[in-house]
């Protein structure tokens, strides 16, 4: 990928502008709260994930 990773971080602090700017503009305050919600979603899929894809600790007996 071109320009990694400062092209990921630059995508990352762009995203975070938006939320700022729909934070401060009441007429999208709806937005706002759905795209934290979606936010809140996608981390808790990636946590049980994460999980998920660990290996089981085999105790010896």
């Amino acid at each position: 990928m071109w320009f990694f990773p400062y092209a990921s971080w630059f995508a990352v602090a762009a995203m975070a502008a938006i939320m700022v700017a729909m934070a401060l503009s009441p007429s999208r305050s709806i937005e706002l709260y759905s795209s934290l919600v979606v936010l809140g979603l996608a981390l808790t899929a990636y946590q049980v994930r994460k999980r998920a894809a660990r290996p089981a600790v085999v105790r010896p007996a």
